[in-house]
């Protein structure tokens, strides 16, 4: 009798899942991959200075970050309000902001994807 209640906890210890592999994406590996995501959208625009203002959960599977960039804009005019034949092209710098969404691929998936909501630049 004691051999069988031995053997059926043992079965129930290792049948339980560990807390270790739960499926939660970790903030660290969602700003990472965020980074590197920025990172290209930065390189598309020929621009830089690439950061993360701020990554916060939406979820244990998702987070949401933004990250801004700067880029020169020498199409940037001055003084074309004022007089409109006076206009003097100057190098201006612009920034862009982009949503990017951290996920995993499925909801068994251990892969991550980063999904670009939105691009703004000013």
């Amino acid at each position: 009798m004691k051999r069988i209640a031995v053997v059926l906890a043992a079965a129930a210890t290792l049948g339980a899942p560990a807390v270790a592999e739960a499926h939660t994406l970790t903030y660290a590996r969602a700003k990472a991959f965020a980074q590197d995501r920025a990172n290209d959208l930065t390189a598309q625009t020929a621009g830089y200075g690439t950061r993360l203002n701020y990554c916060f959960r939406t979820s244990a599977h998702r987070f949401r970050c933004v990250a801004r960039w700067s880029y020169n804009d020498p199409a940037r005019y001055q003084g074309c309000n004022t007089e409109p034949g006076a206009c003097t092209p100057i190098a201006g710098i612009r920034h862009c902001d982009a949503d990017i969404v951290v996920r995993f691929r499925s909801s068994r998936s251990g892969r991550i994807v980063a999904i670009t909501d939105g691009r703004r630049c000013v």
